[in-house]
């Protein structure tokens, strides 16, 4: 709940960006509905987050400084301890019209029909399943269905962008492969790419790494790596150059180390490529 009350008042805040044309800072928003939510309760009061229509609302009526909230929390206070009973004669119609006012001037419609136009495929998807969830439910099961679709999308689309593309160096002569692994090692995409490797080697006796372009090596791709090295050991070696940071880590973490005629790490391609040539 926590942090599903987070993401609302930063979308709340980023819908007030859009209607301002400033920026909010997330983590003073954060910290100061923190601590309003733990004192709260001391003073018979509940949790709570930004809302999205108020917000809007006050927005549009002028409000420039964070004094707005403060006058309209007044405001609400007076009028559920004076005003409740005249207030009660106000028909729901007006209220529900008003209601849609703000609702239309708050949702950027605009900005949704270009995105529409002009988004990825996916992106459409999500927003529109979001949108509909909205409606239908309620905001927190869109925004908890939203962070979930779009996290397992974007990783979708990482683990594509890892791809195995083969350097000029490869010499079939002395049987040996040379690769260079671009994007990173991570669980959704190191099992396809050491499977395809292992297909790319078959016949060659050295295969050469370059991992300068892997940012990342997650447990996923090291399993994989392992389970690589376990299937091709027997006949091939492999090099691994260009580390970087990361993924040396990674590896140093693990316990991965040199073995004789089967791993080997190497700085660069060329004292690699230099070391298999005076053997």
């Amino acid at each position: 709940m926590a942090v599903l009350g987070a993401i609302e008042s930063l979308l709340c805040a980023v819908v007030l960006d859009n209607m301002t044309g400033k920026k909010h800072h997330s983590n003073s928003e954060l910290i100061g509905q923190g601590f309003g939510n733990i004192a709260a309760p001391f003073f018979g009061g509940i949790t709570a987050t930004a809302a999205i229509a108020r917000s809007a609302a006050n927005v549009r009526a002028g409000a420039t400084s964070p004094i707005s909230s403060v006058i309209h929390s007044l405001l609400v206070l007076l009028t559920l301890l004076v005003l409740a009973p005249m207030l009660s004669y106000l028909p729901l119609a007006a209220m529900s019209s008003l209601l849609l006012m703000v609702a239309w001037n708050m949702s950027a419609a605009r900005k949704v029909i270009d995105l529409i136009r002009r988004a990825p495929k996916d992106d459409i998807i999500v927003l529109l399943l979001c949108m509909s969830l909205t409606v239908l439910f309620d905001m927190v099961i869109a925004i908890t269905v939203g962070i979930v679709l779009a996290s397992l999308l974007f990783m979708r689309r990482i683990a594509n962008m890892t791809r195995i593309s083969e350097l000029a160096e490869t010499d079939e002569a002395k049987s040996r492969l040379v690769v260079r692994i671009n994007g990173p090692l991570f669980f959704a995409a190191a099992e396809r790419i050491f499977d395809e490797l292992r297909v790319k080697s078959e016949g060659y006796k050295t295969i050469i790494m370059q991992w300068d372009a892997v940012p990342v090596l997650d447990a996923g791709g090291l399993e994989a790596f392992q389970k690589f090295i376990d299937i091709v050991k027997k006949d091939t070696h492999i090099v691994i150059c260009d580390i970087p940071f990361q993924p040396l880590k990674t590896l140093a973490r693990a316990g991965v180390t040199p073995i004789e005629g089967v791993l080997s790490f190497h700085n660069s391609i060329d004292k690699a490529l230099e070391e298999l040539d005076s053997k």
